[in-house]
């Protein structure tokens, strides 16, 4: 692939069009920019990348059972997977109240 065919200009008015889109629907989503995302996206990255480090492969067969050896922390929190591929600390966590005080749920 040449260099010319992996980046594109765009012309002001394409610009602008996107410009435009953007200003159009940030009202409906003030709070929901990319940057609430990022940090979860980069974290994902991160553990695939391990995962094919620790399988010394980027074939998703090989490298998605190594998944389980990944363990690191990321900006998010601790990152690791148990044996059905769930994360082990979530990004969020449920409680219930009993017995006069609140109890993550298992």
């Amino acid at each position: 692939m040449q260099p010319s065919e992996t980046r594109r200009e765009f012309t002001n008015d394409e610009a602008t069009d996107f410009t435009a889109i953007l200003t159009k629907i940030k009202p409906r989503t003030p709070d929901a920019g990319v940057q609430l995302y990022a940090p979860y996206s980069y974290d994902a990255a991160t553990a695939l990348i391990e995962g094919m480090k620790a399988a010394d492969s980027t074939d998703p067969a090989t490298y998605l059972p190594a998944m389980q050896k990944v363990d690191f922390k990321g900006v998010t929190g601790n990152i690791a997977f148990d044996a059905k591929g769930d994360i082990k600390e979530g990004g969020i966590s449920l409680y219930r109240y009993a017995d006069g005080k609140w109890e993550p749920l298992k």
